[in-house]
């Protein structure tokens, strides 16, 4: 009773014993088999067996908790290790003490009432009349006196139909009898996913630490107790050449403990172990990728950025590599051979699958600049197309060789007549040089792109 009122608002008090009258039984509020698979879109299906008692052709339904944010069009019975649906009607979700205060009261009218006042203990009792926003508008008591907006707390009679808790009821249209194991299955909002990410760059050992922790959050109020879990993520995908098509990369991962069933309390989080990898090994690339952020008529000289990759393999010490890992924010900081630690704040990661690898740019090289210059568009009627000449000067003024890549992203129906250096199409609209650039000097590639129309 007490945790019925802490669900409720202070100044409505019941003073029946709340009764629910199911006939889904087990051994604990949720079956035995409870699993919940969450999508990072905040959707979630939720698969939960239990022995229900059946007995004619129309049995009466009544499944509780569930969650209040299911769609009801997703909802599914059917026999455990069966998979044939059952037949089901007049579905709704009841749940009396999860709506508004006008929508309990209301249930109440022509019923007798008390309002107490708290600071003396008196109080009057009476037929309730009328509601007006979430209090009494009208009590008439025994006398026939009529009481407008009674000022104090509520008190409401016993009600065996009152239901505490989100209960899915409806009626199910079966021959079978008896005591049955029936799965229900349905979708739900409310539950989400995120990846959050830890990665520290030691400059000196040219190695990394990374770590990842699992955020599992419950916007709804039904908890999941003693659950399996499953995760997804879907990214769209650029694919196809020439005419580029989006597709969906549907990627399952499994957190350290993921194994282990474990509660999600309504309104509440989980936090689940991703991964914990010290001193990882990686390779370190120098990129030039002026129009990244889309072209620009002035182009000024940048930066090359350093970035490293690590890769998703099994390694001796790594807890949670070599397995798919979802895309999520990750905090980058860089230790500097001084030992001197700087945050290079967040980034975002892309999803990898196993034997990818995971990028993270470190920023800026100094002494590395690149520049990019492209003459204007030249009309080849004969062609039916436009040219133009693209270079990009590459300068190292440190004191060590370089292996620089450089990315360029040509658009629409392309192709290239003349190159300097060889190049790897990416994507349809994505394509990578590979050049080396000595200490203290430079390199330049210069190529001319056709755009046909």
């Amino acid at each position: 009773m007490a945790d019925t009122k802490r669900n409720m608002n202070p100044s409505i008090a019941l003073t029946s014993a709340l009764i629910l009258v199911a006939i889904a039984t087990g051994s604990s509020v949720f079956g035995d088999d409870l699993s919940v698979t969450v999508h990072a879109r905040g959707q979630a299906e939720v698969t939960e067996t239990r022995k229900l008692v059946l007995g004619g052709q129309l049995a009466e339904i009544s499944w509780a908790p569930v969650s209040p944010r299911l769609d009801l069009d997703s909802v599914r019975f059917a026999p455990s290790g069966n998979g044939t649906p059952l037949p089901v009607s007049a579905l709704k979700v009841v749940n009396h003490l999860g709506g508004s205060r006008d929508t309990l009261l209301r249930r109440y009218i022509g019923k007798v009432v008390r309002i107490v006042r708290p600071e003396t203990g008196d109080g009057i009792s009476g037929t309730l009349l009328t509601v007006d926003k979430g209090r009494p508008g009208m009590l008439k008591t025994a006398d026939g006196s009529l009481h407008l907006d009674p000022a104090g707390e509520i008190v409401l009679p016993p009600d065996a139909g009152l239901v505490s808790q989100p209960t899915l009821v409806g009626r199910l249209a079966t021959p079978l009898e008896g005591n049955r194991d029936v799965q229900l299955s349905y979708r739900t909002g409310g539950v989400k996913w995120e990846a959050l990410y830890s990665i520290t760059f030691n400059e000196k050992t040219g190695k990394a630490d990374f770590s990842g922790t699992l955020i599992l959050s419950n916007d709804t109020e039904t908890g999941f107790e003693d659950a399996a879990w499953r995760f997804f993520s879907t990214e769209k995908q650029k694919v196809g050449w020439p005419e580029p098509a989006r597709q969906d990369r549907v990627m399952e991962f499994s957190p350290l403990r993921s194994k282990d069933r474990q509660s999600l309390p309504a309104h509440g989080s989980l936090r689940l172990p991703l991964l914990e990898a010290r001193s990882l090994p990686v390779t370190i690339a120098y990129v030039f990728d002026p129009l990244a952020d889309g072209p620009r008529v002035d182009m000024p000289a940048q930066k090359l950025q350093r970035v490293i990759f690590i890769a998703n393999s099994l390694e001796a010490d790594a807890l949670g590599l070599g397995g798919s890992l979802p895309s999520g924010k990750a905090k980058v900081v860089m230790r500097h051979m001084s030992g001197y630690a700087e945050s290079l704040g967040e980034q975002r990661l892309a999803s990898v699958a196993p034997d990818e690898k995971i990028q993270v740019a470190l920023g800026g090289g100094e002494g590395l600049m690149g520049k990019r210059t492209q003459t204007p568009f030249v009309e080849l009627v004969d062609e039916r197309c436009q040219e133009q000449a693209i270079t990009i000067r590459l300068n190292n003024n440190t004191k060590t060789d370089i292996l620089a890549t450089v990315f360029e992203h040509p658009w629409g129906r392309w192709e290239i007549s003349e190159t300097s250096a060889k190049y790897e199409q990416l994507d349809s609209e994505t394509i990578r040089f590979v050049i080396p650039v000595p200490a203290t000097g430079e390199a330049e590639i210069r190529y001319k792109l056709k755009i046909k129309y």
